[in-house]
């Protein structure tokens, strides 16, 4: 490797001694692999993992999510985005007033761990491509935000220690949040 014009950025010699094209992209593939298992199990939480955000899983998530939606029919790509932004500033808002100074979860690891949390709502998403409209699919998508919300309650409490006895105050706005979510997919 050689050191490029103005000793900026180095260039390297041939192809074989770059770095991989993930890894230069800052994507860690198995971390995201622990991060939805802990989603999906809930059992086994890590707290060095959970602290450690990424927004590679996230945004694949609501990619998915709005194809899953496209699929049926709706087109709420801009819709996704622009909620998961307001209510992820508003959950990041609320649990940085609960927690207090100094114990408050980083704005970036709060996005991580509620787009990471959204994943049981692919579910219903996919669910609603296969049967129609109805109490079924109603079910599936409230048993899918408590899911969400109950495992995203459980993650933050983990990671901030004053909230280890308020879980049900923690999963408030992630409820509201998801199931603003779920009425994509029902109506």
């Amino acid at each position: 490797m050689t050191t490029g014009r103005m000793g900026r950025q180095p260039s390297y010699a041939s192809f074989d001694d770059e770095p991989p094209l993930l890894e230069e992209l800052g994507i860690n593939l198995p971390q995201i692999w622990r991060k939805t298992t802990q989603v999906l199990l809930p059992m086994r939480v890590s707290a060095a993992v959970l602290e450690d955000g990424d927004l590679c899983g996230p945004i694949a998530f609501l990619l998915a999510f709005g194809s899953l939606l496209l699929l049926a029919g709706k087109m709420y790509f801009g819709v996704l985005y622009g909620w998961s932004v307001v209510g992820t500033m508003a959950v990041y808002s609320v649990l940085s007033l609960l927690a207090g100074k100094g114990d408050a979860v980083d704005f970036y690891t709060c996005t991580s761990l509620v787009g990471y949390c959204m994943l049981p709502l692919l579910a219903p998403a996919a669910l609603a491509l296969l049967i129609p409209h109805g109490a079924v699919l109603n079910t599936v998508a409230l048993g899918a935000a408590t899911w969400g919300a109950g495992v995203g309650s459980s993650h933050f409490c983990t990671i901030v220690k004053p909230f280890a006895g308020q879980r049900a105050l923690v999963a408030a706005p992630l409820a509201l949040l998801y199931a603003a979510f779920t009425t994509l997919i029902v109506f």
